[in-house]
C-alpha cells in the first residue's frame, strides 16, 4: 500500500486488484471490481456537509476530478443528504469511469436541486467504462425537471443496491426520470447492470429517446423493484438505432400510477425494435395497460415464468397482460401465471395483432402457462397473426 499527495490531500493507493462483494437486500451477491492503482476518498474531505441544505456539488466535482486524475477509484458519500445544486451553467455533473460512488450507510443520499424551479437538470451524466453506484440513494430536493442518470457511451455501468426516488408523489410538478439511455451516433452503451435496486415515484424508470442514434447491447435488470411510477417502468425503444440482449429477471413491478385512458403508457416492461430479450420470473401487479408490451419488429423475445395480476383495467378490445403487435416475431410466452381475478373488464391474457402497424406479429408460441380465468377473461386474442401455437397450458376457472 502506498500514499500519494494529490490536490493537497493524502490518498491511499491500492496496489492490486480487489473485488468488493455486495450483499443485496434480496440475498443476491453481486461482485464489482476495484481497478489496480486506484484511490479511495471521502466526499466530506472535499467540503461536503451532507446536511440537506449546503450545496455539495463543488465537493462532488472535486472528488471526481481527483479520482479521475488518478486513473480511477472510489468516492464514499457520507451518511446524510448531500444536496447537489445544478444550474443553467452547470446542468449536470459528469462521471467518467472507472469510478465507484458508494454510500457509507443506508442514509447516504445525493439529492438533486436547481437554481431555477422547474428547469431541466441532470444529477449525473455517465461516460467511459466501469462506473459503479452502490449502497446509495438518489432523490430530489425540489421541483426539478430531472434525469437522475443520463448514460452515454459506456461499458459496465452498474447500479448495486441503489434507490432512486423521484418524489413525484410528494413534490409533484415536473417530469422526473430515473435513467435515460443516450449513446450518440457511432457510440455504444454495453454491459449495463441494475442489481437489487429500487426505482419509485418517478415518471419513467428507464427509457431511451426515440431520436437516439447509438447502439445498446446488453442491459440486465435483476432482483429490483419498480413501484408507484407514472409512465413506463422500463421502456426499451430503439426506432432509429440498434438495441439487443435485454434481460429483466426476478424483479417486482407494481402500482403504476398512469391512468389516462387516451394514452399508451403505464407499462412495466416495454420492448420496441429490440432484438433478443428475456423477461423472466418477475411479478406484475396493478397496471393500467399491458404490463409487458412487445412491438415494432422486436424479435426473439422470451416471456417466461412471470406472474401477472390485476392489470389492464380498461374495457378495450386489446386489453391484455402480454401485448404483441406491429410485426414482432419469434416470441415465446411460457410458464407464466395469468391471474385475472382482479379484472372486472373483459381481458385477453395474451394479445397478438397488428396494433396499428403495417403487419401483425408472427411465430408466437404460448405453452406451459397457467391461465386463471374469470368469465370475461380469455387466454388469447389472435387477430390474423400467422404461426401462433397455443398448447400444454393449464386452465383454472374463477367465479
Amino acid at each position: 500500500m502506498r500514499r500519494l499527495r494529490l490536490a493537497g490531500r493524502t490518498l491511499t493507493l491500492l496496489g492490486s486488484v480487489a473485488s468488493v462483494l455486495l450483499l443485496l437486500g434480496s440475498g443476491v451477491a453481486s461482485a464489482t471490481t476495484v481497478h489496480p492503482n486506484t484511490i479511495s476518498v471521502n466526499l466530506s474531505s472535499y467540503g461536503a456537509l451532507c446536511n440537506g441544505t449546503h450545496d455539495d456539488r463543488p465537493a462532488l466535482a472535486s472528488a471526481l476530478s481527483a479520482v479521475q486524475a488518478a486513473g480511477g477509484g472510489t468516492i464514499t458519500v457520507p451518511s446524510g443528504t448531500c444536496r447537489i445544486v445544478q444550474t443553467a451553467s452547470i446542468v449536470f455533473t459528469g462521471v467518467t469511469g472507472p469510478v465507484t460512488i458508494q454510500g457509507a450507510s443506508s442514509t447516504s443520499t445525493l439529492s438533486l436541486d436547481t437554481d431555477v424551479a422547474g428547469a431541466y437538470r441532470e444529477l449525473l451524466r455517465i461516460f467511459g467504462s466501469n462506473v459503479v453506484l452502490q449502497n446509495l440513494n438518489l432523490t430530489r430536493s425540489s421541483n426539478v425537471f430531472a434525469v437522475f442518470l443520463k448514460v452515454w457511451n459506456t461499458t459496465g455501468f452498474t447500479l448495486n443496491n441503489v434507490m432512486i426516488d423521484g418524489k413525484k408523489n410528494t413534490i409533484g410538478g415536473a417530469d422526473v426520470n430515473a435513467i435515460e439511455l443516450s449513446a450518440g451516433s457511432g457510440q455504444t452503451l454495453s454491459d449495463m447492470h441494475i442489481n437489487g435496486s429500487t426505482i419509485k415515484n418517478s415518471t419513467f424508470g428507464l427509457f431511451q429517446n426515440s431520436s437516439t442514434l447509438g447502439t445498446v447491447n446488453g442491459v440486465t435488470v435483476d432482483h429490483s423493484t419498480f413501484t408507484n411510477n407514472y409512465f413506463d417502468d422500463l421502456e426499451f425503444n430503439a426506432p432509429n438505432s440498434s438495441m439487443s440482449n435485454i434481460t429483466v429477471t426476478n424483479s417486482s413491478f407494481s402500482n403504476n400510477q398512469y391512468s389516462d385512458p387516451s394514452g399508451q403508457a403505464g407499462i412495466g416492461v416495454g420492448l420496441a425494435n429490440v432484438q433478443t430479450a428475456k423477461v423472466q420470473n418477475n411479478t406484475f401487479n396493478g397496471y393500467f395497460y399491458a404490463p409487458v408490451h412487445i412491438e415494432d419488429r422486436s424479435s426473439h423475445i422470451t416471456v417466461d415464468g412471470n406472474q401477472f395480476f390485476n392489470s389492464f383495467k380498461l374495457a378495450l378490445n386489446y386489453a391484455s397482460m402480454v401485448q404483441i403487435i406491429n410485426n414482432s416475431h419469434f416470441i415465446t410466452v411460457t410458464n407464466n401465471t395469468f391471474d385475472t381475478s382482479g379484472n372486472t373488464n373483459e381481458i385477453w391474457c395474451v394479445y397478438a395483432g397488428a396494433g396499428g402497424g403495417t403487419a401483425p406479429p408472427s411465430d408466437i408460441s404460448i405453452t406451459g402457462n397457467t391461465f386463471k380465468l374469470r368469465p370475461l377473461a380469455h387466454d388469447l386474442a389472435n387477430y390474423s397473426s400467422p404461426n401462433v401455437t397455443i398448447s400444454g397450458n393449464t386452465y383454472v376457472a374463477l367465479p
